[in-house]
């Protein structure tokens, strides 16, 4: 189970204190910023397929493309 992932200039995570949210920060900082959360639903588990992000959640699969956009599949 991942909970940190690596994707281009950016290293993210499941919040640690809020796992209803994914953050990011670039690589070589600690400054975490929120990038998304999934209608509320606890994130168990992040990948990278691409430059997307699948976050495996309580409510199912989301996934946060390299535009931004977050989807449930």
């Amino acid at each position: 189970m991942a909970t940190t992932v690596k994707e281009g200039n950016f290293i993210y995570r499941i919040n640690p204190d809020k796992p209803t949210e994914l953050q990011r920060a670039p690589m070589g900082s600690n400054s975490w910023s929120f990038v998304c959360g999934c209608n509320g639903a606890e994130i168990f588990d992040i990948i990278t397929k691409g430059s997307d992000i699948i976050m495996s959640t309580s409510m199912g699969t989301y996934v946060r493309s390299h535009s931004g956009t977050v989807t449930k599949k």
